[in-house]
């Protein structure tokens, strides 16, 4: 979201009416980028009466946001029928970045037996979120700063999976069915921004207008 052409003044925002005026309240530039790369393998093997179809695999991913905020010269005005009322001051302009990452690995085994089909699964996720080095130029009310790479959680969690089927029916067509399995949260860039201190803010002050 861009700043309209051939602005020259701030934000200004009339109360009596909630008229927008002047820049836009702000501008920002966010994108945001999820890269997943697996592989997996599929044998199937009879055991005596028992098929197996096993399957099994490996996953990394990993996530991006960034954000570029800025405020034309980092301030908000609000006025009152004319009326001078309040600033906010904003730390802008900032870059805010964050990061998460993971491995999955899983198996599952399909194994048939007579009238029975067993669904037995198992995965395992490693994921880790963090903040990378970053840092903020500074503005008209804000000074240069910097911040040093963070680590913010890092989770390990083990999922089963377990199914049966039975067909009861010669003819196949009813089957009774019952399964469990546990699923998490996966995990996102929203879980790692909280404690992001280069991200936008402000200081609203009461304006006094002496002229």
């Amino acid at each position: 979201l861009n700043l309209q052409p051939d602005i020259t003044g701030p934000n200004v925002v009339e109360l009596s009416t909630g008229v927008n005026s002047g820049a836009a309240s702000q501008n920002y530039d966010q994108w945001r980028t999820r890269l997943a790369i697996d592989g997996g393998i599929t044998i199937f093997k009879r055991t005596g009466q028992f098929n197996h179809d096993i399957k099994a695999g490996y996953q990394y991913f990993r996530g991006l946001s960034d954000s570029i905020q800025d405020v034309f010269e980092g301030i908000n005005l609000t006025v009152l029928s004319g009326a001078s009322q309040t600033v906010t001051q904003y730390n802008s302009p900032v870059d805010e970045e964050e990061i998460f990452r993971g491995s999955v690995l899983h198996v599952q085994d399909n194994v048939a037996f007579g009238r029975f089909t067993f669904n037995l699964g198992l995965r395992f996720e490693h994921t880790e979120g963090f903040l990378p080095e970053q840092g903020a130029p500074g503005g008209p009310f804000s000074s240069p700063r910097s911040f040093p790479e963070q680590d913010v959680f890092s989770w390990n969690t083990l999922a089963p999976r377990i199914g049966v089927i039975f067909d009861h029916s010669p003819t196949h067509r009813i089957a009774v069915k019952a399964g469990y399995a546990r699923y998490y949260h996966a995990a996102g860039t929203g879980y790692v921004s909280p404690p992001n201190q280069n991200n936008l803010g402000g200081t609203t002050f009461t304006w006094v207008d002496l002229n």
